[in-house]
């Protein structure tokens, strides 16, 4: 018996928000004393013209990807503190 994979547009992801309001936020202090947290690696597999989107849209408005990344999460409404969101190369 082979079980029928579910898309992502077939989950309900309306009490995600609910459910995560119950874990602590992962935030650590940095040698600073700031809270944050330290910057992960992520890697995923995406549709090549997304990338070539994201690409686009990225030299289009002079941010990083990692900035149209954590925008996209922030507007799915995901907490990202401001001083996560700048560029940091330009540091």
């Amino acid at each position: 018996m082979t079980r029928k994979k579910k898309a992502l547009g077939d989950i309900d992801l309306s009490s995600l928000s609910e459910l995560a309001s119950n874990y602590p936020k992962a935030n650590v202090e940095d040698k600073k004393g700031n809270n944050r947290g330290k910057d992960a690696n992520l890697t995923v597999k995406i549709p090549d013209y997304v990338l070539k989107e994201m690409k686009i849209k990225s030299a289009q408005e002079g941010k990083t990807q990692r900035q149209i990344i954590l925008e996209g999460l922030v507007a799915l409404g995901m907490t990202v503190d401001e001083e996560d969101m700048v560029d940091r190369r330009k540091n």
